[in-house]
């Protein structure tokens, strides 16, 4: 007789995310020149605790500014393949189908295939490269 049963689940732990703090900080020294020199300005009239307020404040508007994602669109297809499957569905609504047809739309749809590969096989090295630039690495972390 089974009372209980036991099950054990290991669980992953997630990928640590490092940056990579170089590219960030060389888009940002341009940026934070303008804004220094503005602030050298300005906080010669200022008091202390005013002076480390702004400054906070300067800091914190480059760093939002620098971390906004840029929206990407989701559409892996590219434009060739988008026009080649509207010629399909142009041959596919012909109602009198003749062989000529036929066989037209066999070499659309093989072009069809081949170009949607090409688009997947670019939309991933694309994630790759982006994910080395960020992280350093594809391979997770001991």
């Amino acid at each position: 007789m089974i009372r209980a049963k036991f099950s054990i689940n290991k669980y992953n732990e997630k990928r640590k995310i490092h940056f990579n703090s170089r590219s960030k900080r060389e888009i940002c020294k341009e940026e934070l020149k303008l804004h220094l020199q503005h602030y050298e300005e300005t906080a010669s009239e200022l008091q202390l605790q005013d002076k480390y307020n702004k400054l906070e404040d300067i800091l914190n508007n480059i760093t939002k500014i620098n971390s906004k994602n840029i929206s990407k669109s989701k559409n892996i297809t590219s434009t060739t393949t988008r026009a080649l499957l509207e010629r399909r569905a142009e041959l596919i609504n012909i109602t009198e189908k003749t062989k000529e047809i036929r066989s037209e739309i066999s070499k659309v749809s093989k072009l069809i295939k081949t170009s949607i590969r090409k688009d997947r096989q670019s939309h991933r090295l694309e994630t790759f490269e982006e994910y080395i630039e960020n992280t350093g690495g594809v391979k997770k972390n001991p």
